[in-house]
């Protein structure tokens, strides 16, 4: 069974020396020093990550909630396309919609496409 130090140590040397991003901490005579500069690259890579993925939420909340208020029957097939395909669904999405202004309902305060005969959200005129 191996420890976690050991996993780790091994978990390096296979970033090290077989990923090319990281070939130059090989210079390095310091492990230390090759631990630091690893893990500040590591921590980079996830705030990118971490961003583009929090991009991507806030891309498909904003398409569901403007296919619910275009009143599109078919919203979870909107986002599914725009978790798949990215930016691509969602230039797709902004070409295939129904075009028009959103207004508030007088009902329900909730956004509807103006000059719909119903409101998606509280179904009254």
């Amino acid at each position: 069974m191996l420890k976690a130090p050991k996993i780790a140590s091994e978990l390096l040397f296979f970033i090290v020396h077989l990923c090319p991003p990281f070939a130059q901490i090989q210079n390095s005579p310091d492990s230390l020093s090759n631990l630091r500069q690893f893990f500040g690259m590591f921590g980079g890579f996830m705030l990118i990550s971490l961003g583009i993925f929090v991009i991507h939420i806030v891309i498909l909340i904003w398409v569901a909630q403007d296919a619910k208020a275009r009143g599109m029957d078919d919203v979870v097939l909107w986002l599914i396309a725009v978790f798949l395909i990215s930016i691509g669904g969602l230039i797709v999405y902004l070409i295939l919609r129904p075009k028009g202004n959103l207004t508030v309902c007088s009902n329900c305060s909730n956004k509807r496409l103006e000059g719909s005969a119903t409101c998606p959200h509280c179904r009254r005129e």
